[in-house]
């Protein structure tokens, strides 16, 4: 489809299903706007076409408006609904990543914009990543490319996960809390604090090949340095700045919403999780391979052929994770969003 390039409203696609040869009885279109094209791998499994609903996705490049522009992200949609160039509807609705939106918003001192907008639909996790990386997906991806059992592997994604969001708990909540002080600019402080904490995470994309073994692993070990120094660094600015009190009140709030020391992880910028999730599941991927390529150095009578045929019979990580649906019936504060999307738009029957 060509790019639009006039506002586009519910009345608009209203009117052009009067076009259909039944209207009566065709189902009314509904315009889903995402961020990009990737994004519509995740939402057009919340927006699934029934005998009520038919649903056309759109990226935000769709819409070039009379600056010539035609960009994607989350700030052009809102910008292009801001300026009554989307205008939403039961009919034209907008799918986002909340980013830090909703964490941000549960403290008492957020003084950002309200983004509880009607007929926006949100991941509430930072972003679609975190839901592409689903641990049971991950770990099923490894088991089925490498025919291994999944109770017999050695690693488990969701382990992973806890251990690393344990560590980051209280750095990360503390980050999370000055940010909502000043959402909609952060202080030169908190920028600084996020790329310390940005620069932490990657210690981990130094792990090398091998099963991830916290006990053992001494890039483990600085990743954890890191993160006990950069929470005492945030503990004293906030301290000194007067609100180590609405920090604790913070915390309690992310318990009421689900929020803890198990799965604050969800909430980590997507593009700086993503490069960490699929760095470790390579090492293990790695090990795993060179452990096979070991056993047909002992076995077989045409190496270098059978190691090629069991190198082309494993399929890469990323492009396992392209072709495979994203799970999103289960996962985690995404439920919301899904039971809200259903009861609408959900088919009757």
């Amino acid at each position: 489809m060509e790019e639009f390039g006039f506002p586009i409203d519910s009345e608009y696609i209203e009117a052009q299903s009067l076009f259909d040869d039944d209207p009566e009885s065709s189902p009314k279109e509904v315009i889903v706007w995402t961020e990009s094209d990737d994004d519509i791998r995740l939402w057009m499994q919340v927006f699934v076409d029934n005998e009520e609903y038919t649903f056309t996705f759109f990226p935000a490049s769709k819409f070039r408006t009379a600056d010539g522009v035609a960009s994607n992200g989350c700030s052009r949609l809102i910008k292009l609904c801001d300026t009554k160039n989307i205008i939403p509807g039961k009919q034209n609705i907008v799918c986002l990543d909340s980013d830090f939106k909703f964490i941000a918003q549960q403290s008492a001192d957020y003084n950002g914009r309200d983004y509880a907008v009607p007929h926006f639909y949100w991941t509430c996790v930072h972003s679609k990543e975190h839901i592409f990386l689903d641990c049971n997906l991950v770990d099923d991806i490894v088991s089925h490319s490498t025919c291994t059992p999944s109770a017999k592997l050695a690693q488990r994604t969701n382990d992973i996960y806890s251990a690393i969001a344990n560590q980051i708990y209280s750095p990360m909540s503390s980050l999370i809390f000055l940010m909502s002080l000043n959402f909609n600019k952060l202080t030169d402080e908190t920028e600084g604090f996020k790329t310390q904490f940005r620069d932490c995470l990657s210690i981990l994309l130094r792990l090398k090949k091998g099963v991830f073994n916290c006990a053992t692993c001494e890039i483990w070990s600085s990743f954890i340095v890191a993160a006990q120094e950069l929470d005492g660094v945030m503990a004293q600015y906030i301290a000194a700045i007067n609100k180590t009190a609405n920090l604790s009140s913070f915390r309690q709030r992310l318990t009421d919403v689900g929020v803890t020391a198990n799965n604050i992880h969800f909430f980590i910028r997507g593009h700086d999780w993503e490069p960490v999730v699929k760095h470790i599941t390579k090492c293990y991927l790695d090990f795993l391979q060179e452990k096979k390529f070991q056993e047909i150095k002992i076995s077989s009578n045409q190496i270098d052929k059978d190691i090629q045929a069991a190198r082309n019979r494993t399929p890469k990580f990323e492009q396992a994770l392209l072709s495979i649906k994203p799970r999103v019936d289960s996962f985690p504060f995404f439920q919301k969003t899904l039971r809200e999307a259903r009861s609408i738009y959900g088919s009757k029957s």
